[in-house]
């Protein structure tokens, strides 16, 4: 059969009517003659066939092609091979849809037109993607704030920490944080008698561990080890940034230090003549009692001219006067002018001690200022 080139732009068979079109089938080989398609049947319209365009779909559904001008992604097919992939999806046509309107477009992807879901792991959810040159996009991370630790025990410099170093060096703050142990807080503290620690790197149970209580295992998450627990829910370490363990003998090489209190007066003539001596020394009487147990206590006091201690183990409080204020130095060891502010031996001498603080007479001479004696 022989072609000649009909005006329309179209091969058109010798013998045809001009002006008439045929569909024409390019050869899917290299080199090869094309093909033409068989001709219309009475009634049939053209492009309704395999060889034009897909006739319309069942519930007035068409096939859309992607926007003109739009990139394709990835290399052209080469001829005659296949390219698997999902089907596009179409969307349904309005039954009030004008002649000729464009219907959307979905283009397939893992979830349909849904976003890929972020991936999670411990108390952290993370979102990362790539970037739409191609590039990959920085990972960041969402904590639950309750697994972190509450700010008024840790807190850092920086909000967000710098992405890089060049930017931390712009930003010229230090990166720091601010810690405070057993901070005053509006809520509770949980409490946990048992500690959990990793057996390999010694970590703490945390809520970023992975926990398995039907097998009792729980993974480290700085090193991986498999560690046993024996508990039946999971502890408070998983659940709160913020635990107070109570330490065990392990824990405590000696016994604890007693907590120590030195309470210094100053006895200058300004002092004495307004009542501030007296003031304090009232105001420390009653505090005694509600100090920590095995709480140790010392009493002194100091003027421009001399720095005296208290023996308050002495049944009446023997005053020790030191006159070097440039170089003092304790007339007896520290242990014997420390006493247990709750034992009954020395609990009157302490009171009689500060009785007589807050009855002092002031000097007959007006001393100068005490800031460098104290």
């Amino acid at each position: 059969m022989s072609y000649y080139q009909s005006p329309f732009g179209q091969n058109t068979p010798a013998g045809a009517p001009p002006g008439s079109s045929v569909p024409v089938q390019t050869s899917p080989f290299p080199g090869g003659a094309p093909q033409m398609a068989p001709p219309l049947q009475p009634g049939q319209q053209q492009g309704s066939g395999p060889y034009g365009a897909p006739p319309p779909m069942a519930g007035g559904q068409q096939p859309v092609a992607p926007p003109m001008g739009q990139p394709s992604v990835g290399p052209p097919p080469l001829p005659g091979q296949h390219i698997p992939g999902p089907p596009p999806t179409y969307a349904s046509t309005p039954s009030n849809a004008a002649p000729g309107q464009a219907f959307e477009y979905v283009a397939p992807g893992p979830t349909g037109s849904q976003p890929p879901p972020a991936a999670a792991h411990g108390g952290m959810v993370s979102h990362g993607g790539m970037a739409p040159g191609g590039g990959q996009v920085l990972e960041t991370a969402e904590c639950d704030p309750a697994l972190n630790a509450r700010p008024e025990f840790l807190r850092g410099s920086f909000s967000v920490m710098p992405a890089s170093e060049s930017t931390q060096v712009k930003a010229k703050l230090p990166i720091g944080f601010f810690c405070q142990p057993l901070a005053p807080t509006e809520s509770q503290v949980p409490v946990a008698d048992v500690i959990h620690r990793c057996a390999r790197c010694r970590t703490y149970l945390n809520p970023f561990a992975a926990l398995n209580l039907q097998l009792r295992r729980w993974i480290c998450n700085l090193c991986g080890h498999s560690n046993g627990i024996d508990v039946y829910e999971p502890p408070p370490e998983m659940t709160c940034g913020t635990v107070d363990f109570i330490a065990t003998q392990d824990y405590m090489v000696r016994p604890p230090v007693p907590p120590v209190y030195v309470f210094c007066f100053e006895k200058s003539y300004t002092a004495i003549s307004t009542g501030l001596v007296r003031v304090a020394a009232n105001a420390i009487k009653d505090a005694l009692p509600n100090l920590p147990e095995r709480s140790q206590i010392a009493l002194m006091t100091f003027d421009d001219k001399s720095v005296s201690i208290f023996d308050l183990q002495s049944a009446n409080g023997t005053e020790y006067v030191i006159s070097d204020v440039d170089d003092p130095f304790l007339p007896k060891p520290m242990d014997s002018l420390l006493v247990n502010v709750f034992d009954d031996a020395v609990s009157g001498t302490i009171n009689n001690v500060l009785d007589s603080l807050a009855e002092m007479n002031p000097p007959s001479v007006a001393s100068d200022c005490c800031c460098i004696t104290a």
